[in-house]
């Protein structure tokens, strides 16, 4: 009850200053010419973001800006962030630092980002983005990703997460149990359970302990 009052506090806090700061006197819209944020809060234990009622993301942190346009919030040490889907939730993530965008409810996490979910999926990367439109987890920088007991090295990834398709379209290397591969780009869906590598593929495998299927 207490985190839940004081998270309704803390938004509620930045919404009232928000509000007051964006109108003169008169209760006309204040113009923007200043890149400086203007609401700030600090030690902010919950933000939660919310869409037709169900909730999208969670953080707490440490620091918390908005911006003067307030399209864009930024936060900073965080302690802890929850990606939610259908209003439950799907990724734990740690990053030094996530900004969210108002416009397309985008997430972005940047710093040296750590991810943990469903299906013993996971990554580790220098930047990650939340897509909400498109309903994907996009890492645009070399990545080191965990699916099922297959582990993943390739310069940049997406995740469908509606649909459990993972994709590498470039050059990639994947190892399990006993087995080496490498190819140009792969596709794995964890509802059909199959892994697809195109494009000069190597394969380095241990007889005895190799096992090329999708681990349960």
């Amino acid at each position: 009850m207490k985190r839940l009052l004081w998270t309704g506090l803390s938004v509620g806090a930045a919404v009232w200053l928000w509000n007051w700061l964006s109108v003169d006197e008169t209760g006309n819209p204040v113009s923007v010419k200043s890149d400086e944020p203007s609401v700030q809060i600090k030690n902010l234990e919950s933000f939660l973001v919310r869409r037709d009622g169900l909730p999208l993301w969670e953080i707490s942190a440490q620091n918390v800006s908005v911006a003067a346009d307030g399209l864009t919030t930024t936060a900073t040490r965080i302690g802890r962030g929850i990606l939610y889907r259908d209003g439950k939730p799907f990724l734990n993530l740690a990053a030094p630092r996530l900004r969210f965008f108002r416009t397309t409810n985008d997430l972005e996490a940047s710093g040296g980002v750590t991810a943990t979910g469903p299906n013993g999926f996971g990554f580790q990367t220098p930047r990650a983005l939340w897509k909400n439109r498109e309903k994907t987890v996009a890492c645009p920088q070399p990545v080191k990703a965990q699916l099922r007991g297959l582990h993943f090295a390739t310069p940049n990834l997406s995740y469908d997460w509606d649909k459990g398709v993972l994709n590498c379209p470039q050059s990639v290397e994947v190892i399990g149990r006993g087995v080496v591969l490498r190819g140009q780009k792969l596709g794995a869906t964890l509802k059909t359970r199959q892994v697809r590598l195109e494009g000069g593929v190597e394969m380095i495998f241990e007889p005895k302990t190799a096992d090329i299927s999708l681990p349960r």
